[in-house]
């Protein structure tokens, strides 16, 4: 019975040993993986940062120079409005202004697939800027390349080939030019607005969103 017993104890003692070894290797495993997992999740928020810091940078950059043209171009909508209400005819001026808004940082931001890094709601709000900026370079191509006519004519000797001479007035095919510098001011305002409520959106999710 005794030696039963003695048999019974050193295998309990053996079954024990085995079974504490058996969990520290465990506890070692697991803990290099809660390691390694905690260091890369460390490093995609430290990414995630990174990309958030670049967009605020160029979002900045954006809605500034939106914002400065759309107050030339507001300005200049001005002039030819009072303009034209004292009777007088103003040259047609051909659009120059460099209005080019490159979206480098976020383009490179998809290409890298950093979009994986990014709450869904963070790329909605981006994508609808970035794409209210697509639209305002349209609009400036657009009207640029129909003013470049105006380049071949010499305005103050052929002022009627714009004004009814009567009236003092645009013609009727040129009445798009007062339309389309007013759109490309408005669209101007919105990109500058539109980035204005993105900087405040990113800067208060940078760092957060995702429990890295």
């Amino acid at each position: 019975m005794k030696k039963s017993e003695s048999r019974f104890k050193k295998y309990s003692q053996a079954v024990l040993r085995y079974f504490i070894e058996l969990l520290i290797v465990f506890a070692g495993v697991y803990g290099a993986f809660l390691l390694s997992q905690y260091k890369e999740n460390r490093q995609k928020a430290e990414r995630r940062d990174q990309i958030c810091d670049a967009l605020l940078r160029e979002i900045g950059g954006i809605s500034k120079d939106a914002r400065l043209s759309g107050k030339r171009l507001s300005q200049m909508k001005a002039w030819y409005d009072s303009s034209m209400a004292e009777k007088k005819m103003p040259p047609l001026i051909p659009f120059a202004d460099p209005i080019a808004f490159t979206p480098h940082i976020w383009e490179a931001t998809i290409q890298s697939d950093g979009l994986v890094l990014l709450e869904v709601s963070m790329i909605e709000e981006i994508s609808g800027f970035y794409n209210s900026t697509q639209k305002l370079i349209h609009l400036v191509e657009q009207f640029r390349l129909r003013t470049e006519p105006f380049l071949m004519i010499d305005q103050e000797k052929e002022r009627h080939e714009f004004y009814d001479l009567k009236t003092k007035h645009l013609k009727s095919k040129y009445s798009w030019y007062l339309k389309e510098i007013g759109q490309m001011a408005q669209a101007c305002s919105t990109v500058a607005a539109k980035g204005d409520s993105l900087l405040v959106f990113l800067n208060r999710e940078k760092g957060g969103g995702r429990n890295f």
